[in-house]
């Protein structure tokens, strides 16, 4: 069961928001200020935390912020505040969605759901890429020969002499012309588990980010979308296909979402002088090494 941190200092919001998310089967626990929703955090491990931004004291942004430097926890805000501004600098700072108040408990479902869906196909993405890959056909041959039996008769053509030397090897004799035997090479290694360039790394399985040696911390939005440009190298992908791969194409992700988490992580990079992520200007992104 997915365990949903909810974070909002007026009493009746945070009942309109449990009794929502508990009908859908989530496990709820509420949270009245910043400080006790980060004392929260640091006793549970959460799948989601919808979290107001104008709360008293420690507010939304400033929780968002600390909850990034421990993790990759997904984020939703809810405001009042729902001029564009407001919500960029809440997906600035590693929001993965934005719903302004007021706003309907369907609609707020909908979008844990779409957040929750997101953060779990890039898990799988990232587990895919690095899980090892059987050949059925290999195998199904490899186990036809071991079940064959062996045969007394010499193969057609073969000389006294070639039937001497095969009961001397039955024997465990070697002869002369016998040649050591290899391993047959794995037609599919295991794909590996981190993509780079030269100064980028990747790591999927571990869902860790470094440039140039230092780690960088992405959302799981961000995450994504850097894997979805970075395990293609050259291949150029539209806004719409990120959607499919760093996200999940719904009605609640949009193309200048897409835009906003490029911005981000581009903006993380910006430090240590490196862009992973090129424009091609009308079509969409790929990615880059500098």
């Amino acid at each position: 069961m997915k365990h949903v941190l909810v974070v909002d200092d007026e009493a009746r919001i945070r009942e309109v928001v449990e009794y929502a998310l508990r009908r859908e089967g989530l496990q709820v626990t509420l949270a009245a200020d910043g400080q006790q929703a980060l004392d929260l955090a640091a006793e549970h491990a959460f799948d989601l935390v919808v979290l107001d931004v104008m709360l008293p004291e420690t507010d939304g942004l400033e929780v968002c912020r600390q909850l990034r430097r421990r993790g990759p926890v997904p984020v939703l805000f809810l405001s009042a505040r729902g001029e564009e501004v407001d919500r960029i600098v809440g997906l600035e700072l590693g929001g993965d969605d934005y719903l302004p108040k007021p706003f309907s408990p369907r609609e707020l479902v909908a979008r844990v759901r779409a957040v929750l869906r997101r953060y779990e196909d890039a898990a799988r993405a990232a587990s895919a890429l690095h899980a090892p890959r059987s050949d059925t056909a290999s195998d199904a041959r490899h186990a036809a020969i071991a079940r064959a039996p062996l045969s007394d008769t010499p193969p057609s053509g073969a000389t006294p002499k070639d039937t001497a030397g095969d009961a001397r090897a039955t024997c465990g004799v070697a002869t002369p012309s016998a040649e050591p035997r290899s391993e047959m090479p794995n037609p599919h290694p295991p794909s590996p588990s981190k993509v780079h360039g030269p100064d980028v790394e990747v790591d999927l399985e571990r869902r860790r980010v470094r440039c140039r040696g230092e780690s960088i911390e992405l959302t799981p939005s961000e995450f994504g979308v850097l894997v979805a440009l970075w395990e293609r190298p050259g291949v150029v992908l539209t806004r719409a296909q990120l959607m499919q791969r760093g996200a999940e194409a719904d009605g609640q992700v949009t193309e200048r979402a897409i835009d906003t988490h490029v911005r981000r992580i581009r903006g993380k990079f910006r430090p240590f002088g490196v862009d992973p992520i090129g424009t091609v200007h009308g079509v969409g992104y790929r990615a880059s090494e500098g």
